[in-house]
């Protein structure tokens, strides 16, 4: 689902949770969402099969099948396709109030995007998954709703084993990190340059080859995706311009537009 696509949410006995769900196969000719990717609700991603490595914000994790990513209202995460072979995926969109029980595990202390669980919960999440799926199909809307709340007790409860480290080369791996820590500061590409003392082809050759975006892009999104929340919490357009590290305020809009299909004071009232 990209930022500006529009697709139907489907409610839940909680008037407060609706969801999205899909089974998507693509392949690194084929798949043309938005890159990166910044969206206002909670996303949970299950890997079935593909060459692929997933980038949530500053980390690059190698996903297998039965992987889980889960990326949370603002994290900027891109789907970084390592050959052309065929990815299937389960997704599921969720929106929520913060404080629902059903994403306690979101917001534990030591949470990680990467989750990648023991055997035996991989195959019962993906037996979920398929039959999810299957009633949704059928219109079974009960099932639907059961296998749905079944899934989201197993994202909390299943089973974890340990993590693997970020698939990103120690260089680049520093790059990323001083521009997440920087990034309302930095100006333009230049910046990074002059930082970290590594040429701006050099940077480029790193992005392109691992994360297949230029560095520009990647800088645009972190602060995109800082200027989302604040204007989820009230503040004014010229504010959010400025405390994101925009330095013209029509770009700061034509930007946002283009990424979020509104403007930005139309997003915000729409989310008030």
């Amino acid at each position: 689902m990209s930022e500006s696509q529009k697709i139907k949410l489907t409610p839940l006995p909680d008037p407060n949770l609706q969801y999205y769900f899909a089974y998507q196969t693509w392949n690194k000719h084929t798949y043309h969402a938005e890159r990166p990717h910044i969206h206002d609700s909670y996303e949970v991603y299950v890997n079935v099969s593909g060459d692929v490595a997933f980038l949530v914000n500053n980390s690059l994790y190698p996903v297998k099948k039965g992987d889980v990513i889960v990326t949370r209202p603002g994290d900027m995460h891109i789907c970084v396709y390592q050959s052309d072979s065929t990815h299937a995926c389960f997704c599921l969109w969720l929106q929520c109030p913060d404080n629902s029980p059903l994403l306690n595990f979101v917001h534990q202390k030591d949470f990680t995007n990467f989750i990648r669980y023991s055997e035996d919960t991989k195959r019962e999440l993906l037996r979920l998954l398929y039959r999810l799926k299957d009633a949704q199909e059928a219109m079974r809307e009960p099932a639907r709703t059961a296998y749905l709340f079944r899934l989201l007790t197993l994202f909390s409860e299943g089973e974890q084993t340990e993590l693997e480290n970020t698939a990103l080369p120690e260089d680049m791996q520093r790059v990323l990190d001083y521009i997440n820590d920087n990034f309302i500061q930095i100006r333009s590409i230049a910046d990074i340059v002059n930082t970290t003392h590594v040429s701006g082809s050099t940077l480029n050759r790193w992005f392109r080859a691992h994360l297949q975006l230029s560095p520009h892009k990647y800088l645009e999104a972190l602060k995109l995706s800082f200027a989302q929340r604040l204007l989820l919490e009230g503040k004014s357009v010229t504010e959010v311009c400025n405390s994101s590290g925009f330095t013209d305020c029509s770009r700061f809009i034509s930007i946002f537009k283009s990424k979020f299909g509104t403007t930005p004071l139309q997003y915000q009232k729409h989310h008030e």
